[in-house]
Formats: structure tokens, C-alpha cells, sequence
């Protein structure tokens, strides 16, 4: 936000140095003040300074951006999780936790588009699932949706191609507490969508959450038949 408002007060102090360089009383050689003559160095003037002006904006939204996409590092990377380039300004992050590999995808918000930040976990998941707050735009749109009867989890929307398993999932103690902490804890994660297939994805609603992730990756996510 502070780096769109810049644009319109720039254009102001651009506009007011022109109508100064027009109509107010210079020393020589600028022509006398509000003359055709003096249109010429206003302009020249006004536009050099206009073109610092934009240039001086990009270089810092640039480095505003920049900086933004590194947010996590203090997060991720004392965990081991490797970075790299993603999308521009975003950040990519690789690694292992505790023999589950991780991949992290972030990219920080750009004006009116809020920051996306998509996580994989590795797991032994046995179906197909996508949960959210709301119809999860990540894996298994396709499949069809199961209502919990879990009081706190009826909330959510679940897509599955295998209801016996989501259902033993948030039935289960531990099942449970696990989506309640990844879907409802803001305090801790921040999860607002969850798909799992051979890999456990989560998209958080907040950046600051990717704290969060070491620890994710610490806790058992394999919920099959004997778990």
C-alpha cells in the first residue's frame, strides 16, 4: 500500500514543481516568469526530474519486493531448507525434516494480490483429499464431497475419493487434533487448505505462519489402516 501511495504524492510534487518553474521569479538566465520562453526549461526540468522520480520508485519497489520474497529465511533456513528463485520475487525452498522432504513455495504480495505461500510435506497417505474452509482450490476438485459430522469440523468443505478413510481421519484423536490445529490454530499455522495424495500440500491464509512448518513436518501424518 505505502509503495502505491508513493505514485499519486510523487505526481503532486512533480505537478508543483512545474507550476513553480512556470510562474515563480527565477534568477537568470530563466526567462521572465509565465513567458513562452520559459515553457522550454520547465519542461526539460520537469521531465528529468519526473524520470529520476519513476526510476528512484521502481529501483525501491524492486528492492521492497525482493526483500519481501526472503521473509522466510529466518524460518526456513536454519532448518536446512535450501532457497532459490521462484516466480520472479518469490522464493523456493527445498529440503529435508526429519526424513520427510519439503518443498516450500512463497510469493509476497503484489498490490491488490495477497502473498501465496504453498506447502508440500511427503507422506503415506492412502486416498485422494482436499479440505478447506471453503471449496479448496487444490488437489481433488474432482472428487466428491463428504460431510463430517465431527462437531468444530462439520465447517469444512472435504472433497475425497475415499470417504471411509477422511471420516476414520477426523474421527481419530489424533486425526482430529491435526486438522484442527492446521485449520483453526492461527496462532500456531494458519492452514486454510490441506490436500493430501502421495504428498501432504498446505496453503496457509498468512505468510508468518511458515514458522509453523518444521514443526508440521515433525508430526506423524500417516493416517492408514493401522494409523
Amino acid at each position: 500500500m505505502r509503495l502505491i501511495l508513493l505514485l499519486p504524492v510523487m505526481a503532486v510534487l512533480i505537478l508543483l514543481l512545474a507550476l513553480a518553474l512556470l510562474w515563480l521569479p527565477l534568477p537568470a538566465p530563466f526567462p521572465a516568469p509565465g513567458s513562452h520562453a520559459r515553457n522550454l526549461p520547465a519542461a526539460i526540468i520537469t521531465g528529468s526530474v519526473g524520470l529520476v522520480g519513476l526510476s528512484g520508485w521502481l529501483l525501491y519497489a524492486i528492492s521492497l519486493f525482493a526483500q519481501a520474497g526472503r521473509v522466510l529465511d529466518p524460518a526456513l533456513g536454519p532448518a536446512g531448507l535450501t532457497s532459490q528463485s521462484y516466480m520472479l520475487f518469490g522464493r523456493a525452498y527445498h529440503g529435508t525434516l526429519r526424513g520427510r522432504t519439503v518443498e516450500v513455495y512463497y510469493q509476497p504480495s503484489r498490490g491488490p494480490w495477497p502473498a501465496l505461500l504453498d506447502v508440500h510435506v511427503s507422506a503415506n497417505l492412502p486416498a485422494r483429499a482436499a479440505i478447506g474452509l471453503s471449496r479448496p482450490w487444490l488437489d481433488c476438485r474432482d472428487c466428491p464431497r463428504v460431510e463430517l459430522q465431527e462437531q468444530g469440523l462439520d465447517q469444512l468443505e472435504v472433497y475425497t475419493q475415499d470417504a471411509v478413510w477422511v471420516k476414520r481421519l477426523a474421527a481419530a484423536p489424533q486425526g482430529r487434533a491435526a486438522l484442527e490445529r492446521l485449520m483453526f490454530d492461527q496462532a500456531i499455522s494458519g492452514f486454510r487448505e490441506l490436500a493430501a495424495q502421495s504428498y501432504l500440500a498446505a496453503r496457509p491464509s498468512h505468510a508468518h505462519c511458515a514458522g509453523a512448518i518444521p514443526s508440521l513436518a515433525r508430526r506423524p501424518v500417516h493416517y492408514g489402516p493401522g494409523g
